[in-house]
């Protein structure tokens, strides 16, 4: 059977075209919601993450209006965890439990740990011709499991094996190479050993078995409704089966984000021709493995686009020329001018000095144009520091910016908590630190939210103003102590400190006591020797 593909420019809104083009039946033709509420509860739709899924749910209420209806199985594909969920109940495979990403990276820390120990970096050391201790501390070996576990995520989803690598590099470079390749064998012979025996497999493999279960699924039995996959450019072996099977189903459809409609047939096949380095790096690399795993040139996909000429039209022609293939840059010439002056036609370019003054006017444009109440406007950019500035400046508008990238842990209350927390147990003679742990909002140590900033303060007064040696949390009651019974004696303390109550005085020492015995558990780890990193997993 043919394969049904079909593609969404990127001037037009994709999750909505992707509904509309459902409800109408363009997508798939034997299909087209008439208002039974009980039609749509037969679809599926595979979208690549939680939040597409939530967006898309979004869309259909409102294309569906005040009318109800079961809205169609909507799957992400992009979380193991979900992916788990695919296949009935008695149709799931028989799969080890998975094992989570912090505990994976506590336990590769372990390994890179060992592997320090077995070398002692003899190898490293007769390269550099000095001593050399791989990796220098547990924080470096932290590093080091999340690079090695970047690297086995990309090497399991993509089918392939780390043993290749080890004829790889040029004679010039073999001996640190072989260096490398030694250290990889921490993933590469090790860790398949480590996960033996704890029977587990890594969220990559299980993903890779779920997906193409899902897809032996769909070839037995696709179900009586439209099956779509949209809005992935995944070319995982595993997905582009799940791709294949649905696109093949009689009413099924692959739906591409994106696919370029304005590139001539010269410098698409550019884009993937085998030796072009740069290849990976073009925006439709991923797209073009698509087509490619399918055996279709891009002629064989349906744009979901109307037939009229806009000027998103002619900005997308603009930019794809502008990002055409090297070996085809010749045509500049033919076509650098087609559509240039309709293309950038309310185009604006600011030149900013710093960041803070390109997030100030990216906020002050995004502002001027919510002054019409049925506008809408967006940030795309790959930048996370530039969109967290922007949505900080916007805050200033008083303008609540939904970030499709979340807010990091660490930038919310509990996490600023924890980080500021671990500087002041681990790091100590930071006195900023410390009375930003004393002032954090969720810092109670058991007292009433009032008499927690109070005594805050008066720890302020009395333990971190003046000369008072470092600032140490561990004992930081020891310190209030010492600074009162200073109080009782001395003769040229400052007036604000001569002049604080002693109920404020009382305060503070209940609160330093407190902070101290809190602070403990912590404080022991910095001054023992290191244990052994998994335990806390």
């Amino acid at each position: 059977m043919t394969a049904n593909l079909f593609s969404i420019p990127p001037g037009r809104p994709f999750l909505a075209t992707l509904a509309e083009g459902l409800l109408d039946g363009r997508i798939v033709p034997s299909f087209r919601y008439t208002g039974d509420p009980l039609a749509l509860a037969g679809a599926t739709i595979y979208v690549p993450t939680r939040r597409a899924a939530r967006a898309l749910a979004g869309e259909f209420a409102r294309l569906l209006g005040t009318g109800s209806a079961i809205l169609p199985a909507i799957r992400p594909i992009g979380e193991s965890d979900e992916a788990s969920q695919f296949a009935p109940e008695g149709e799931r495979p028989s799969l080890e439990p998975t094992m989570g990403e912090l505990e994976r990276r506590l336990q590769l820390a372990r390994l890179a740990r060992q592997w320090r120990s077995v070398t002692r970096g003899r190898e490293f050391e007769a390269l550099i011709g000095e001593e050399a201790v791989l990796p220098a501390s547990a924080a470096d070996a932290l590093w080091l499991a999340a690079d090695l576990g970047a690297l086995l995520d990309e090497v399991e989803t993509e089918g392939t094996s780390l043993g290749k690598l080890t004829g790889l590099a040029p004679d010039a470079l073999s001996d640190w190479w072989q260096l490398t390749v030694t250290f990889l064998s921490i993933v590469t012979e090790t860790w398949p050993q480590a996960l033996a025996e704890v029977g587990r497999v890594s969220e990559a493999t299980a993903k890779n078995v779920w997906l193409r279960a899902e897809a032996e699924r769909l070839r037995r039995d696709p179900g009586t409704g439209p099956v779509i996959l949209a809005g992935s450019t995944a070319t995982a072996p595993a997905t582009i089966e799940l791709m294949h099977a649905i696109a093949h189903l009689e009413q099924g459809a692959l739906v591409l984000p994106g696919l370029d409609r304005h590139l001539d047939p010269e410098a698409f096949a550019a884009i993937s021709r085998e030796g072009a380095i740069s290849a990976p790096g073009h925006p439709q690399y991923g797209l073009k493995t698509i087509l490619a795993r399918f055996t279709l040139p891009p002629e064989a996909v349906t744009h979901l686009a109307p037939d009229e000429e806009t000027a998103l039209t002619a900005r997308e022609a603009f930019v794809a020329d502008a990002l055409r293939p090297a070996e085809t840059t010749h045509r500049w010439r033919e076509t650098a001018r087609d559509h240039r002056a309709e293309a950038l036609d309310g185009l604006a370019l600011v030149e900013a000095n710093d960041e803070r003054e390109e997030a100030l006017a990216i906020a002050c444009a995004m502002r001027a144009a919510l002054a019409d109440p049925d506008a809408t406007t967006a940030l795309i950019t790959p930048d996370r520091n530039l969109a967290r500035r922007v949505v900080s400046e916007l805050a200033r508008f008083g303008i609540a910016a939904n970030d499709s990238g979340g807010r990091p842990l660490a930038a919310t209350p509990p996490g600023t908590l924890l980080t500021t927390l671990a500087a002041v147990a681990l790091q100590p003679g930071d006195p900023i630190a410390l009375i930003a742990l004393l002032k954090h909002p969720l810092t109670r140590l058991g007292m009433p939210a009032a008499e927690a900033r109070r005594a805050a303060r008066a720890i302020e007064m009395l333990a971190l103003r003046g000369s008072v040696g470092i600032p140490d949390g561990a004992r930081l009651g020891a310190i209030v102590a010492e600074r009162r019974r200073m109080l009782e004696t001395a003769t040229h303390m400052p007036r604000p400190v001569r002049i604080l109550p002693e109920a404020e005085r009382e305060l503070a020492q209940t609160m330093a006591d407190r902070l101290e015995v809190a602070l403990e558990p912590l404080s022991a780890l910095r001054d023992g020797t290191e244990r052994e990193i998994a335990a806390y997993a």
